[in-house]
């Protein structure tokens, strides 16, 4: 009965600041004094607390040490972890106990996607005492099991990782044979690789729709290598892995979809590094549903929209939340480049800046360059309110000299009207742009003549 009126303390008082300082722990990091040099490996354990640090430590030992695996067993903090002293301050009532725990609780699901089999909404822990002293237990709680749904023992569970280890080595194998020519990036082609493999070999699929013995799956790993079904966080899991395998720097990052000012919806992606920059991938939204539900992997609506992109494009509909649950621990991302990757900026120092992506798609799937034009922050119609207006001249080759020869300059965005609802040409306040396909060279100006005065 005490140790109840404990747990419905602590959970009352979940959001309560500590007035602890100083908390004496007998673990020293010695699972982590080798931890990799790669920034995603432990990218959110890296950002715990001291005390924190010590609960996602024992389940990296629940996980190394094989326990996870029985769905039941509990391990024992006081054996190594915690001191007689700090298990008894937990026993009194630390009012701040539940936070810290769920602060390494959400760190540990973030860093370690493999671990699929767990239910970490199960994985609670308990504290006792008697006459061998104090005790804090990580365990299943007053749940029977902290199984992900569909596993009900340790051998579904070790035929499970079996098929998952199989399935992910055939992609990290294939990605590692991946070849970059001269002037690409090895690491971006491997990237690129693993986006196409996890959009064409599954399926988006919900609940209500996907094959009913993988309805527990769809949200991690195993479901998006294995069952080749799932939603978000399995397509992000899943990619996370493949990179970890790979070496590559990836965070999955959690927050919010947009699609208009009022309907927004929980979503996660990730992040990867390339050459110490970061950009994010969203294989999710690259893989849209369609309505052959009969069908598994590649349905024909694959794309690269969301791939290895910066800020700019993340931030029309993308909004990132480090709060990860509700144990309300601000954790921080890293930061984007504001352009895509393999985007060349111009800035030149009249204000003008051109950034030009040539590896783009326009709206009849043609591939193209992608154009995003400015003066001093302001798109064609805001320049022009200003009195500045935004020109462009094509090039092209004359055939008696094989030469480049300007054509005529024109205004860039002259008549809204013609443009109106095309996807590949429009102005913003803050940018114009263009996605103009078979175009090899195209200047871009800015001149104080308005239109019908112009003497180009």
């Amino acid at each position: 009965m005490k140790m109840k009126k404990l747990i419905a303390f602590s959970l009352a008082v979940l959001l309560t600041i500590s007035c602890f300082s100083v908390i004496p722990f007998l673990y020293s990091d010695e699972l982590n004094a080798n931890a990799a040099e790669n920034p995603g490996e432990r990218y959110f354990y890296n950002q715990l607390t001291d005390e924190a640090k010590v609960f996602y430590n024992a389940m990296e030992t629940m996980y190394s040490e094989g326990i996870f695996k029985t769905g039941k067993d509990d391990f024992d903090m006081s054996e190594k972890l915690l001191t007689q002293d700090t298990i008894k301050g937990y026993m009194e009532g630390r009012s701040d106990l539940l936070s810290v725990y769920g602060a390494a609780r959400d760190a540990f699901y973030f860093d370690h996607p493999d671990v699929f089999y767990v239910d970490f909404s199960n994985l609670s822990f308990r504290v006792t005492s008697g006459a061998d002293g104090y005790h804090l237990y990580l365990g299943t709680g007053r749940y029977d099991n902290y199984y992900t749904k569909g596993f009900t023992n340790e051998d579904e569970v070790n035929k499970a990782v079996e098929e998952y280890n199989k399935s992910l080595a055939e992609v990290v194998n294939q990605a590692k044979a991946v070849e970059a020519g001269e002037g690409e990036n090895l690491i971006a082609k491997q990237i690129t690789f693993v986006h196409d493999y996890l959009t064409k070999h599954t399926s988006y699929r919900l609940e209500d729709v996907c094959t009913p013995k993988n309805v527990g799956f769809i949200r991690t790993s195993y479901g998006c290598l294995v069952k080749q079904e799932g939603v978000c966080e399995s397509y992000t899991r899943a990619f996370k892995s493949i990179m970890d395998q790979l070496d590559i720097p990836c965070v999955m990052v959690q927050g919010v979809y947009r699609h208009n000012e009022t309907v927004s919806e929980l979503h996660i992606w990730d992040y990867v590094q390339i050459d110490d920059k970061w950009y994010a991938v969203d294989a999710t939204m690259d893989d849209p549903v369609n309505t052959k539900y009969n069908t598994l992997g590649d349905d024909g609506y694959e794309n690269q929209e969301y791939l290895m992109v910066g800020e700019t494009k993340m931030s029309i509909h993308h909004i990132a939340s480090g709060i990860l649950s509700e144990a309300n621990y601000q954790f921080q991302y890293p930061v984007l480049e504001i352009d895509n990757y393999g985007v060349e900026r111009k800035n030149y120092t009249n204000g003008l800046v051109v950034r030009y992506d040539p590896n783009s798609v326009n709206s009849d799937g043609e591939k193209s360059g992608e154009y995003r034009v400015s003066f001093k922050g302001m798109g064609y119609n805001e320049a022009a309110a200003q009195g500045y207006y935004i020109i462009c001249r094509f090039y092209q080759i004359n055939s008696t000299t094989n030469e480049w020869e300007a054509q005529d300059w024109y205004y860039a965005y002259p008549d809204p009207m013609l443009y109106e609802g095309n996807p590949d040409f429009y102005d913003t306040p803050t940018e114009l742009y263009m996605n103009l396909p078979q175009v090899e060279y195209i200047e871009f100006g800015v001149t104080t003549l308005a239109p019908g005065k112009q003497v180009f």
